[in-house]
């Protein structure tokens, strides 16, 4: 649908609503870092095995995409390559 109106230059898509019914064992986990949602997440799905991994024992192994903070460029603010691993603080 979205190809077909996209070929044709049409700039609104239709999407048909369809009801979708989704239960889980996946237990909720508090953020321990005002910004780990990555490993938060990654807690929540490992638990649900159950392997039980602390948080900030994930945030650890995560890879850093330097650099981590903002350094101005000729372009503006350069930051490292979220693709490539975990920029910020």
């Amino acid at each position: 649908m979205a190809r077909t109106a996209i070929r044709s230059g049409g700039d609104d898509v239709r999407v048909p609503e369809r009801a979708i019914a989704f239960r889980s064992q996946i237990p909720i986990v508090k953020q321990a870092l005002r910004n780990n949602c990555e490993t938060a997440a990654l807690s929540m799905l490992l638990a649900a095995k159950p392997v039980r991994v602390p948080q900030l024992a994930l945030q650890r192994q995560l890879p850093r995409a330097r650099p981590i903070d903002p350094v101005a460029g000729a372009r503006g603010n350069v930051w490292g390559d979220p693709a490539r691993g975990f920029v910020g603080r």
